[in-house]
């Protein structure tokens, strides 16, 4: 501990015997002694409440994983990560959608026409431009009676095959009662062995 060789503990005890004297030794030695278990118990409880200070920390990060286990959601964190992957998908149908609204405010406010330019490109068509206006009314859906339908003829089912000789109902159940038990009753006691 202090790394003391037996050679100079006997000189430290002559110089304290001579120092000290006979008398006075033994109430020193035993002061010494209990100093010495003083300070040992002192460093104990030292050690003690850091070793505490410590558990109770690493017991600090433990409940405040566990709390963040306790908050995590997975359920919340699939939502978000689906909406956030649909967000494009919004987005693109955001733009579809107007585009498709502008197109089709564009056929309603104007009527088309064939621009000059592209009647001369095309030679073997001599006739003159035409104005096309659109129109927004849907065909006219065919009744009910017009339509012609081939006449279906009824379902019937297929014959069942005629069931063999001797079989008129299901087969009959066996006589559990008669049957002889094929495993010995749990209850009944185990036959002495006879020696």
């Amino acid at each position: 501990m202090l790394d003391i060789a037996w050679s100079e503990m006997l000189i430290i005890g002559v110089v304290a015997l001579v120092v000290i004297g006979p008398k006075d030794l033994p109430k020193m030695l035993r002061m010494v002694g209990q100093t010495i278990g003083k300070v040992r118990r002192m460093a104990a409880e030292f050690q003690g409440q850091v070793s505490e200070a410590i558990r109770e920390a690493e017991l600090d990060d433990v409940k405040k994983s566990v709390e963040d286990l306790k908050a995590l959601n997975p359920a919340n964190m699939i939502r978000s990560e689906i909406d956030a992957a649909m967000a494009p998908v919004h987005q693109v149908s955001q733009d579809l959608n107007a585009e498709l609204s502008r197109i089709e405010a564009g056929l309603d406010s104007t009527p088309a026409t064939t621009p000059a330019g592209q009647a001369e490109g095309f030679a073997a068509d001599p006739a003159p431009a035409e104005t096309v206006t659109a129109s927004a009314e849907p065909l006219p859906m065919p009744s009910a009676e017009s339509l012609s339908l081939p006449e279906i003829a009824p379902y019937e089912p297929p014959a069942m095959p005629p069931r063999p000789m001797g079989l008129e109902g299901p087969p009959p159940m066996p006589d559990l009662a008669a049957m002889p038990a094929a495993t010995p009753d749990p209850i009944d006691p185990v036959p002495p062995k006879s020696a």
